[in-house]
């Protein structure tokens, strides 16, 4: 039931989403998630690809952006974001990893050549807090021991002190 409930919420909270044509992807505290952009190869290939933060509607703060056609093999890094570009199936894929509260939000793959920028897709990246799995606390342990022997000197002690009241007696 309570999976059924956390389906429901988030169908929920995807629904404004859906009317803008977003994207929403799911990711958890310190946890991994990648992204897919789609684009037409032959129409998107010389233009350079991005991944950017929407800051408002017409502000978009650049987080990382694809290396050209020719090094498509390379993945480009910004801290713990990258990207990499397969001109060749048109798919441009974005990875953000250890992931934080503040990297939620809402994101951009886009293509700019000449001025020109086209978004391929909009994307609302939600981190949820990290599910602690909580232990059952172990039942204390107590270790008690009795120790009765008498310490090797104190006996010696005794025996010495008996020789030194006899030889003073006799």
């Amino acid at each position: 039931m309570e999976k059924l409930m956390y389906l429901i919420f988030l169908v929920f909270l995807s629904a404004p989403c859906a009317a803008e044509n977003v994207t929403v992807v799911y990711g958890i505290e310190g946890g991994t998630i990648s992204v897919n952009c789609t684009y037409n190869p032959w129409q998107q290939r010389w233009r350079e690809k991005s991944w950017c933060k929407l800051i408002d509607k017409t502000k978009c703060q650049h987080v990382v952006s694809a290396r050209r056609f020719w090094l498509p093999f390379l993945k480009n890094r910004n801290g713990t974001t990258s990207i990499s570009d397969n001109v060749h199936d048109g798919v441009l894929t974005v990875t953000m990893k250890r992931l934080k509260k503040e990297d939620a939000g809402l994101y951009q793959c886009k293509s700019d050549y000449l001025g020109e920028t086209n978004s391929l897709r909009k994307v609302q990246v939600e981190v949820l807090a990290a599910v602690l799995e909580t232990q059952m606390p172990e039942e204390p342990r107590a270790v008690q021991g009795i120790s009765r022997a008498l310490p090797v000197l104190q006996g010696s002690f005794y025996i010495i002190t008996g020789f030194f009241c006899m030889a003073f007696q006799g």
